[in-house]
């Protein structure tokens, strides 16, 4: 398998949501990655990701399908905020029930990176030939990287600063999602009780038209909660995000640029 097939099964010229598919990590690949198995799947996914949102999706108004007896929620969209290979793995399972993982990565794998992209590339290789059967116009998952922002990660002269925040142009917009008859976005998080920085305000513009926004944690049973997104205040932008994290963005886009060395006159 070529990594340029390991891309067309990642987002097929027909797939509705394949226009959002960052190409940046497929790009560094080797030229002829070799799979391995996958993991076995959480087997948590189903009752703390799919059923909390079938049932959801029930009680809600106009929410005529019981659990189990449609094969996908087509008007569901979720957003994996999951750390490294685990947002693949998770993103891979939830395409047996019909969603259709859409990778957002976009930081540079460099080797000396701040943080580690390895093992999430070669989970893209691993998942890619299960996503071939999948329908075109299936629901998306959303895959962000929890660690993206590089929180708690110390910033060493000389290694590869690729953290990296993600932007409403990143996803696709209301407009877009309703015209795919997507009403409603379930955010998936571990160990988190609130969207991170850069994403609570692309949550509360979709909120404020119309979109409900779903929690759903994969550490914690329960149901599908809906989260009232506070609308950010003044200093909780993302460009201000941006700008006080001193994050190396590139020309292109993507996020990556070396960490220059102490000059031997700073204290």
């Amino acid at each position: 398998m070529t990594r340029e097939e390991v891309h067309r099964l990642w987002a097929p010229d027909d797939a509705t949501w394949s226009p959002w598919v960052k190409p940046v990590l497929f790009a560094y690949l080797v030229e002829e990655p070799q799979p391995k198995a996958l993991p076995s799947p959480p087997p948590w996914i189903e009752e703390r990701i799919v059923a909390p949102i079938h049932a959801h999706s029930q009680a809600a108004p106009g929410g005529e399908h019981p659990y189990r007896s449609a094969p996908r929620l087509q008007d569901t969209a979720l957003i994996l905020d999951l750390p490294g290979a685990a947002g693949v793995r998770v993103g891979a399972a939830l395409a047996e029930h019909g969603f259709r993982p859409v990778p957002l990565y976009n930081a540079i794998p460099a080797p000396e990176g701040v943080i580690a992209y390895a093992e999430t590339m070669q989970s893209l290789v691993d998942a890619a030939s299960s996503l071939a059967g999948l329908a075109k116009d299936a629901p998306p998952v959303f895959l962000l990287d929890q660690r993206r922002m590089g929180k708690g990660i110390p910033l060493e002269p000389g290694k590869y600063d690729n953290r990296s925040l993600v932007f409403a142009s990143d996803f696709p917009s209301v407009k877009t999602l309703a015209r795919a008859g997507i009403r409603r976005v379930a955010l998936v998080q571990r160990e988190a009780d609130r969207p991170a920085p850069d994403l609570a305000p692309i949550l509360f513009s979709w909120q404020e038209q119309g979109i409900e926004i779903l929690h759903v944690r994969t550490d914690v049973n329960g149901p599908a909660e809906v989260l009232r997104v506070a609308r950010p205040g003044l200093f909780e932008s993302v460009s201000q995000w941006f700008g006080r994290m001193g994050l190396r963005r590139r020309n292109d886009g993507t996020f990556g640029g070396l960490i220059p060395e102490r000059s031997s006159g700073s204290g």
